[in-house]
């Protein structure tokens, strides 16, 4: 029999991969032929055809925790969650090459015994009961290949036993369904590698997805999950969740298991330590993932676990936040340097403490420089063997972290000495400058520009300083690059890479927010969104994301209609309207109560000039305070209107339009009086 090379072991590998997909789920042809190399993908899934409509509400309106609460109150099955996620999945695959291995089946199997526990026993499994997690590819799961991308690991047989972190997510009652893809040894921040390919940024496929957990970084982008798994040794969790627009948080390190990976690189590897942690949609689904870890004796597993519990930091009203000035060789490109002075601006304007450290850091690319020294501290350059053992070439990326062509000298313990102590250096000065400052926090950059070209990211300063610290941190979406409001930010700098305004357009920006050592729970306390749902009334703190992400002015009162009926209006009216409001999304109509007395009902009806814009229907949206009508007193079928009750006469239960979104690009949110869009937020003035 003649042995195949690698581009035929790569083929067939791809095939079988695609094989997977059942027909029904595959994208058409004429989706697939109109995408270009610059298309913004994220509105697919929801317009293709492919997901009923109660998968659509499944996996377009609910972060993680919400979902979970309806899996437990049997509102919603395991396995239907778990199919829409499949589907879901599978569409992000055709339009990013996210995935490496599927096993929907098993997942499915997973689904069903859960469901059939919950109806026995009437408990659920764990806290994530039901809820499909996806991994990243170096994760082990019994009888599901691992081959990271290699050429040479194809040959490889499936792992028989599960990484601790698997196990933990099991006993959790997580439902496992897919891998995701990373780049070639996992040390590059481009995606791509010759089995699976290079995974796409669905918001612009001519940009970089980040690495190395590139493929949750898509894969949750386009919700085919909510929660999924990643490791970060340089940035590996943050520069996805910057590049794709999602919530990534690095924990530090001996927090969570990573035994019973399999390993890129050698094993052993000396300096700083690889660490597991979760990309998602928002930061209490990240402290769902940690509590639950954190509490389930990791220890006992993993011998590298310090095995603390999750202990709830205190909030604080008020934060000292110190901000982190952009360093000299890697200048802040034009819409970064807009974000963080925004993001500065509305923290002080909030009444945060803001301490400017220019002059109070150590250099971030003196510390990238040894970081990437670490990196390269094994002799035999056993990751660079795994590619050249089948023949395959490396991917482009890769000579960003090794010399892909001569190997150098070889290091030295004496070497390994010295850097040891630069680092404790570093970490004392970076330790004073918190105490002498008192700060709760600092913020920054997770990286000097947004998503950037394939193969163009380069070393990530920003991010690989948290790891070299062992501080945790965490990135959150906010702002989005724009040309015209960036151009005022250009400066005559060596932006590094060059600076591409028309290749990043509309590509999400970000803030990363970096704690102190061991001190997760505090940081987790200060950035995420304190909310706390008490009968009608939403409650906000004055967190970090909190301020970012809605307004510092006046607050909207969000009070979601309770009922609702489509396709009928009152045949009587018991009062006039107390506001009328025009080309207002329907979702707007349902969310807000828009009197200052108590709102009984609201009126919908839809305008169709504007029914083609995201967030659809728009209409006219009329509110009222008095005795809200009952069935009896409402029309025939009127399809262009629909009525939102704040008290059970509505025909089916809650508000029935999902959440408020972006005129622009259909993310939901909510929209300040002056048309400002707020993504993510749940509070606008």
């Amino acid at each position: 029999m003649t042995a195949l090379d690698w581009q035929q072991k790569a083929q067939l590998k791809q095939s079988d991969a695609a094989s997977k997909i059942a027909p029904e789920w595959r994208l058409s042809s004429d989706i697939l032929n109109a995408i270009s190399h610059e298309s913004n993908v994220l509105k697919i899934p929801t317009n293709c055809g492919i997901l009923s409509a109660r998968e659509l509400d499944i996996t377009e309106n609910y972060d993680a925790t919400a979902l979970l609460q309806k899996l437990a109150a049997k509102e919603l099955s395991a396995v239907a969650v778990t199919t829409a996620f499949c589907k879901r999945a599978a569409i992000a695959q055709q339009l990013t090459s996210c995935l490496t291995e599927t096993f929907f089946d098993q997942a499915l199997s997973r689904a069903r015994q859960l469901d059939d526990h919950l109806a026995s026993t009437g408990k659920t499994v764990g806290p994530l009961h039901g809820l499909p997690v996806s991994l990243k590819e170096s994760f082990n799961v019994a009888g599901v290949p691992t081959s990271l991308g290699f050429v040479s690991y194809l040959d490889h047989p499936a792992p028989t036993t599960n990484s601790a972190l698997v196990d933990i997510l099991l006993a959790a009652g997580a439902v496992l369904y897919v891998k995701t893809n990373i780049p070639q040894t996992m040390m590059t921040a481009d995606s791509h590698n010759n089995v699976f390919g290079r995974v796409l940024n669905p918001h612009r496929r001519n940009l970089t997805a980040g690495g190395s957990t590139g493929g949750e970084g898509a894969l949750i982008a386009l919700r085919g999950s909510l929660l999924g798994i990643g490791t970060d040794i340089a940035g590996s969790i943050r520069i996805p969740a910057l590049c794709c627009g999602t919530t990534g948080f690095k924990p530090s390190v001996g927090r969570v298991p990573n035994t019973g990976q399999t390993p890129a690189g050698r094993a052993g590897m000396v300096g700083i330590a690889a660490v597991t942690g979760p990309l998602c949609h928002s930061l209490r689904d990240a402290e769902l993932l940690l509590r639950t870890v954190f509490n389930s004796q990791p220890e006992d597993l993993d011998d590298g676990v310090v095995g603390f519990p999750w202990c709830d930091a205190p909030a604080k009203d008020v934060l000292t936040i110190g901000v982190m000035a952009e360093d000299p060789k890697y200048p802040l490109h034009p819409p970064m340097q807009r974000t963080l002075a925004l993001a500065v601006k509305k923290l002080a304007a909030a009444g945060h403490r803001i301490i400017d450290l220019t002059g109070k850091l150590p250099s971030i690319s003196d510390a990238c420089e040894l970081s990437f020294r670490y990196f390269n501290m094994d002799p035999d350059r056993t990751a660079l063997k795994k590619i050249s053992d089948s023949g395959e070439p490396p991917v482009p990326s890769l000579s960003v972290t090794y010399n892909v062509d001569e190997p150098g000298p070889e290091p030295t313990l004496r070497e390994l000495y010295d850097m040891n102590v630069t680092r404790s250096e570093v970490m004392a000065e970076v330790r004073k400058t918190f105490l002498e400052n008192r700060l709760d926090v600092i913020i920054g950059p997770g990286y000097q520009s947004c998503a950037v070209p394939h193969d163009e990211y380069g070393q990530p300063p920003y991010t690989v300083f948290c790891n070299l610290l062992d501080y945790p941190s965490c990135v959150l979406p906010f702002c989005k690059a724009e040309e015209a409001a960036d151009a005022e930010f250009v400066r005559d700098v060596q932006y590094i890479p060059a600076y591409k305004p028309k290749e990043v357009e509309g590509a999400p920006c970000h803030v990363q927010i970096i704690g102190r050592k061991l001190k997760d729970e505090t940081l987790m306390q200060h950035a995420k969104t304190s909310t706390a749902s008490q009968s009608t009334a939403i409650m906000f703190s004055k967190s970090l994301i909190s301020v970012l992400l809605g307004a510092t002015l006046a607050l909207a009162t969000l009070d979601p209609a309770t009922s609702n009926t489509k396709g009928k209006c009152p045949s009587t009216y018991n009062c006039s309207p107390a506001k009328t409001s025009k080309a207002i999304q329907a979702a707007e109509c349902s969310h807000n109560t828009r009197t200052s007395k108590t709102q009984t009902f609201a009126v919908f009806v839809t305008d169709h000039q504007y029914d083609s814009s995201h967030g659809a229907p728009y209409g006219t949206c009329k509110a009222y305070t008095c005795t809200a009508p009952t069935d009896s007193q409402m029309t025939d079928v009127d399809e262009d209107c629909w009525t939102f009750f704040w008290n059970g006469n509505g025909e089916s239960s809650g508000v029935g339009t999902g959440c408020i979104k972006s005129p622009k690009d259909g993310t939901c949110g909510c929209e300040n009086s002056d048309g400002t869009f707020v993504y993510g937020g749940t509070n606008c003035s």
